[in-house]
This record gives C-alpha cells, structure tokens and sequence, in this order.
C-alpha cells in the first residue's frame, strides 16, 4: 500500500507531465505556418489532441493530488 506522500508525489508528477505536452503542442503551432508552406496541415490536428491529453493527465493528477487530503 503506497503512503499518502507517494501518491501526492505521483498526482503532481501527472501535472507536470501534463503542462509538458501543453507547451510541446504549442511549440508545435509555432511551428505550423512553415508546415503549411510545405504542404503538410495535420500539425494543428496533433496539437489538439496533445492539449486534450495534457488536460486529461493535468485533471488526473489534480484529482489524485486532492483526495490524499
């Protein structure tokens, strides 16, 4: 049975690894008006479905967070 410290420590590390693929999808838009250039456009696709697991992990990992109090 893990301790309550280790499961804030895993809910915490959930977020963490959440705003990371928040910030590597909107590095990705920055870069999408040269993906365009070149032809490709499924750039922006990617990015939304990175923010919506970055969000869902950022939920999880709050929820896990809080019912250790």
């Amino acid at each position: 049975m893990p301790s309550q410290e280790e499961i804030r420590e895993s809910g915490k590390g959930y977020m963490v690894v959440g705003w990371l693929v928040i910030v590597f999808a909107l590095m990705l838009l920055f870069f999408e008006p040269a993906s365009l250039r070149v032809g490709h456009s499924h750039f922006g696709t990617i990015a939304a479905a990175m923010v919506a697991v970055g969000l869902l992990l950022n939920f999880y990992g709050y929820w896990v967070w809080r019912r250790t109090y």
